[in-house]
């Protein structure tokens, strides 16, 4: 690894945040900022401000914009970074806030505050667009006050915020619809760090050192990896890869591979002194925070650095990168590479055994220094003194000890010997099939007897010759595509899923299923069925199948509802069925809906009732995104509320909060807006019996204000 000492801080730096998109702030203990280039490792700007100080409890940045956020107790400050202009103050009454985290993607500000409460707020509006989750989360008494309760991370995606809380549960929640919200409660423990691998996909760790792995699903299966640290800080997945770095609170950051579910390397990156903070860079460079204020950066190398060393032909530095970065060896790159130094091997071994000259083995000398090709040359000159003996037993045909030698010396495996005796035994196996096709069983058994003690191909023989009946049926359940008998056999012996005409034949059903996603996916839905009816019979793979033919009778209602101008049906259709998502005509809805809820979000935030609802027509009773809409129509009441006590319309105000209780209930926030009103107006509110009872949150939706006409 390339590793820079790149700065050393004279003041107690507490964390690195990212800040825009090429530099970072360094935030100290005592909330001074500084704005930091890991281009030119040194400080460019310090931020200063009369809002930063000992009482500040949260603090964050936009990774992409000029915007900081600052939180001092239960007020929020949204600020213009560079001219430390305020933009905005909330005063909020949600509890003290201890977290806040931009959404990158959408003009939100998420926080998290010490009840448990996390909430949603546009850069623009003093009043919060909607509470997403509250922790604990399976709290039922709500009269017990939790004295530790917390929000411990926040982390977000283009469609997801997703939180942890009390408890160790993980919620995910769509920001802009709250259809199926999400959550985890697999972790026991406090969970500190969240990370999306992708759209579908989410990886989290809870400090016993237990990182989790799920997609973005109800019920979803959820996979572990056991690591031997706790405290883990943050996980950081390498783009294009199945990798991930994971950080603690250590000296060491490790490496995990997150398909196979199993750590790498534990000290993937090993230093001196315990790591505090890390940020991973567009640029593939970690910027690591150290105990003792000091500031590494480490490029990690990437794809196109072994695209480079290809070109130019450099393969023992390529192999050498990819042996210290394992995250790169699926690459194509990767597997080219190893072809390349295949036939240079395979080269230098044909030269010994023609000429028995050791002149070419100089080709393999530039690789001695990379641990997996280091002996390869030794290896190459004992394939060579036994290429004779190896010769002389595959002319005799006595297969079985030829196979013994490739076996004890691998490097025989790249002569066109080796390669001939393969095809061979490919050709006496098929043959064998038929004989057993044929009944002749005694000479399918001859045929394949030589090959009885090769370990690699032992089991699948002893099948065909001593369970030949078994081997008889599969074959003809194959043949006559009778895949329910197929199916069953194959629960008896697994063995049978590496005989050449069922791989042939899930090489064909799975090419099969790549064509009926795409005709799913460009809405051509009768051309998927109909495919679908092809291999319909396919029971070896009906799980698979089921699944898409029900996707594709749901992508078919869902055209149905949008030809028939039901966009309500449409969006319900959509949140129930999230593997529509991949289509075109889903991603026109949701755009038409993130657009329609942008501009309602501005109405609300003006108190503008009517034009949120006339903005939404009938879209204000899609059932599935009931809660984000009942936010949104809140909201508008709020604001409504707080403009009328602004200009001291009095009466005025008295009457949306009646409409409001009446509608909604009486919740925390507008508990805290009557609160406002009679401290202002010196009057109190006669607030019924019935209007303190609790509503449930959709109880909004059969009040006549928004009844359906």
């Amino acid at each position: 690894m390339s590793t820079i000492e790149c700065f050393k801080s004279n003041r107690k730096i507490h964390s690195l945040q990212q800040y825009n998109a090429s530099l970072v702030a360094l935030i100290t203990r005592t909330k001074s900022v500084e704005i930091f280039s890991p281009l030119e490792c040194k400080i460019l700007q310090n931020i200063y401000s009369d809002l930063l100080k000992e009482e500040t409890t949260a603090l964050a940045f936009h990774p992409k914009l000029d915007l900081m956020a600052i939180a001092n107790g239960e007020t929020l400050y949204i600020i213009e970074a560079k001219e430390h202009k305020i933009l905005e103050t909330i005063n909020t009454h949600d509890g003290e806030i201890t977290l806040l985290s931009f959404v990158a993607s959408a003009p939100y500000l998420i926080s998290g505050t010490k009840n448990g409460r996390v909430i949603q707020y546009r850069y623009k509006g003093k009043i919060h667009i909607s509470r997403l989750c509250s922790f604990p989360f399976n709290r039922v008494d709500y009269k017990t006050i939790i004295h530790n309760n917390y929000v411990s991370t926040i982390a977000s995606n283009k469609q997801y915020v997703a939180s942890s809380g009390y408890g160790g549960a993980l919620t995910l929640v769509k920001f802009n619809s709250h259809a199926k919200k999400i959550t985890f409660t697999i972790s026991e423990s406090r969970i500190n760090t969240i990370a999306f691998l992708n759209e579908k996909k989410i990886i989290f760790a809870n400090v016993d050192g237990i990182i989790f792995i799920a997609h973005i699903r109800k019920n979803a299966a959820i996979k572990k990896i056991h690591t031997q640290t706790n405290d883990i800080l943050k996980i950081l997945p390498l783009e294009d890869t199945d990798y991930a770095l994971v950080v603690s609170k250590s000296t060491t950051i490790m490496l995990i591979d997150i398909e196979k579910r199993k750590v790498i390397k534990d000290n993937f990156l090993k230093f001196e002194k315990e790591i505090t903070s890390v940020v991973y860079l567009e640029s593939k460079e970690l910027l690591i925070l150290f105990c003792d204020n000091t500031i590494k950066k480490v490029l990690l190398k990437s794809q196109a650095d072994l695209k480079a060393y290809l070109q130019k032909d450099e393969l023992p530095k390529a192999l050498q990168l990819i042996e210290q970065n394992p995250f790169l060896s699926n690459t194509q790159e990767a597997l080219e590479i190893e072809q390349q130094y295949k036939k240079i091997s395979k080269k230098a071994l044909m030269y010994l055994i023609m000429s028995n000259n050791t002149e070419k083995l100089t080709l393999l000398k530039p690789f001695e220094t990379i641990r997996s090709k280091k002996d390869d040359e030794k290896k190459i000159i004992q394939a060579h003194k036994n290429y004779q003996q190896f010769y002389h037993h595959f002319k005799n045909q006595k297969y079985t000890l030829a196979y013994a030698l490739a076996e004890q010396y691998p490097a025989l495996k790249l002569t066109p010997l080796y390669q001939k005796m393969e095809t061979i035994y490919k050709t006496t196996f098929t043959q064998a099939q038929k004989k057993l096709l044929q009944n002749n069983a005694e000479e399918a058994k001859s045929l394949l007897l030589p090959y009885m003690t090769i370990p690699s191909k032992r089991a699948l023989i002893h099948l065909l010759i001593y369970q030949n009946k078994t081997f008889i049926s599969f074959i003809k359940a194959l043949a006559t595509k009778d895949y329910e008998t197929a199916h069953k056999l194959i629960q008896q012996e697994k063995l049978l899923t590496e005989i050449p005409s069922y791989i042939a034949l899930k090489e064909e059903h799975s090419r099969e299923i790549q064509k009926i996603k795409v005709c799913i996916k460009e809405a051509q839905i009768e051309l998927a069925l109909q495919l679908l009816n092809k291999i319909s019979n396919t029971s070896l793979f009906q799980e698979e199948l089921q699944s898409l033919k029900k996707q594709a009778q749901k992508a078919q209602e869902l055209l149905n509802a949008y030809e028939k101008d039901n966009f309500i049906k449409c969006y319900e259709i959509l949140d129930e069925n999230s593997e529509l998502e991949i289509m075109q005509l889903a991603q026109l809805l949701e755009n038409h809906w993130n657009k329609l809820i942008d501009q309602c979000e501005i109405f609300a935030l003006d108190g503008d009732i009517k034009s949120v609802q006339e903005k939404l027509g009938e879209l204000i009773h899609i059932t599935t995104r009931r809660d984000k809409i009942g936010d949104l129509l809140r909201l508008c009441f709020h604001s409504k509320i707080k403009n009328e006590l602004n200009t001291g319309q009095f009466k005025s105000a008295e009457n949306f909060i009646y409409s409001y209780i009446d509608i909604f209930g009486k919740d925390s926030e507008i508990q805290q807006l009557i609160h406002n009103y009679e401290r202002s107006s010196h009057k109190t509110l006669a607030i019924t019996i019935s209007q303190d009872e609790y509503k449930a949150r959709d109880a909004w939706c059969h009040s006549e204000y928004f009844s359906q006409k």
